[in-house]
């Protein structure tokens, strides 16, 4: 059987003007979180079909109370999405349980009257070997040192 690829054909809009999807999707990746969840809201309010299609992906019915929850988490502890209607598994979250702190050798020459902090978020991206997890004493790159299921809490922060 033939495949044939239909992602790149032109799509109409209401004035009869075609677009690619490949500029549908720039498009889309262009704009803020915060519109194109207003665009999103928008067109479940007008289309049925759409509202459907976006609830059946959206959300779940959770629990003895039969509740529409979000479908999508964030896991609290190593903050990946995860699909909350998905079996749980015991080794799907791998996480440290500890804290980051300065590894003081990896900064022999540093004087924080004169450079600054050396806790700063700055370094802590540049130079993750020169912290140590309190968990494992491994650096910061480190995969995590223990696993277990994913918890429900780690909401990332919605970009406005």
């Amino acid at each position: 059987m033939e495949v044939i690829d239909l992602t790149n054909l032109p799509i109409s809009d209401d004035e009869g003007d075609t677009v690619s999807h490949e500029e549908l999707e720039n498009a889309v990746d262009a704009m803020t979180e915060a519109r194109l969840r207003k665009i999103v809201i928008k067109l479940a309010d007008r289309i049925p079909a759409f509202k459907s299609a976006l609830m059946k992906e959206a959300m779940v019915v959770n629990g003895k109370k039969r509740k529409a929850v979000p479908r999508w988490d964030v896991c609290a502890n190593c903050k990946e999405e995860y699909d909350v209607s998905d079996e749980r598994d015991d080794e799907e979250c791998c996480y440290h349980s500890g804290g980051l702190d300065v590894d003081e050798e990896y900064f022999p020459d540093h004087d924080e009257d004169c450079h600054g902090p050396m806790d700063t978020e700055e370094n802590r991206a540049q130079c993750p070997e020169g912290f140590i997890w309190s968990c494992c004493d491994e650096n910061a790159r480190s995969e995590g040192c223990e696993t277990g299921q994913h918890i429900s809490g780690g909401k990332v922060k919605k970009r406005r």
